[in-house]
């Protein structure tokens, strides 16, 4: 008779090898991060702990819920699973992309701000818009938040092509990466607003009692009486202005 075959466990070698490299790297890491705040791993280990224990709890509930449909229980969970593992795959794309878009900003506060500038700012034109103007129409905002969201693109890749174009995009060619970035959410903001006006002018509104309690100028504001200073908004929205106008002019 032959010997038994040993390639199963010469295959399952170079697995355990990347294993164990990738457990010492995470013990490592997680023993710097002891060493720099306790207190800052325990909150970070009780966080992961409980994820994953509400995850695993959410899930197993989810699959027993639909294992107790009569004759269609298990071709739901195969079908489910399937789509849960299709879903993995395709988050695993987007974050090997998102590593490798991430290389070309200085650090992950610089890639969190761009990506701030992209998609917040423009955003938070239209949605004020949205509740302050009653004559906004849904193609201004759509317009609108897209024109924002492509222009902000659009001159980060102007700048990453052409870093002389800083000047005209921050004002000033010595400009860091955090004051580009503040300074791409400002004109996003501006085209988006700028956009959403002139399409909603040439569109038609939609009718006031479609948006009633949704935009300000059609909601009943409730009176807050005869209150002390110190306790109406008014007077709080004031200091916290005056406070950051104070802070800018400090720190620009």
């Amino acid at each position: 008779m032959s010997a038994p075959v040993d390639e199963p466990v010469v295959a399952a070698q170079p697995l355990a090898l990347l294993l164990r490299v990738n457990a010492l790297s995470t013990w490592r890491r997680l023993k710097g991060l002891r060493q720099q705040s306790r207190l800052l791993m325990a909150v970070i280990s009780v966080f992961i702990a409980g994820y994953l224990a509400i995850a695993f709890w959410l899930f197993l509930v989810g699959l027993r819920f639909i294992a107790k449909f009569p004759g269609l229980g298990s071709m739901l969970m195969e079908r489910l699973l399937f789509l849960l593992f299709a879903f993995l795959f395709i988050l695993l794309l987007i974050s090997v992309g998102t590593a490798y878009l991430v290389m070309q900003f200085a650090s992950i506060m610089d890639y969190v701000q761009a990506l701030f500038s992209f998609f917040i700012a423009p955003l938070f034109g239209t949605v004020i818009l949205v509740m302050l103007w009653k004559r906004t129409s849904s193609a201004g905002g759509f317009w609108g938040l897209l024109c924002g969201t492509v222009s902000s693109i659009g001159m980060w890749t102007w700048v990453k092509i052409d870093p002389t174009a800083l000047r005209y995009v921050a004002l000033s060619p010595n400009a860091k990466a955090l004051a580009q970035d503040m300074y791409q959410a400002l004109w996003s903001f501006v085209v988006c607003v700028i956009v959403t006006v002139v399409v909603s002018l040439m569109t038609k509104p939609k009718a006031d009692s479609e948006l009633t309690g949704l935009v300000y100028g059609l909601t009943e504001v409730p009176s807050i009486g005869n209150l002390p200073l110190y306790q109406k908004p008014v007077f709080w929205a004031a200091v916290v202005a005056v406070a950051l106008v104070i802070l800018n002019i400090i720190m620009w």
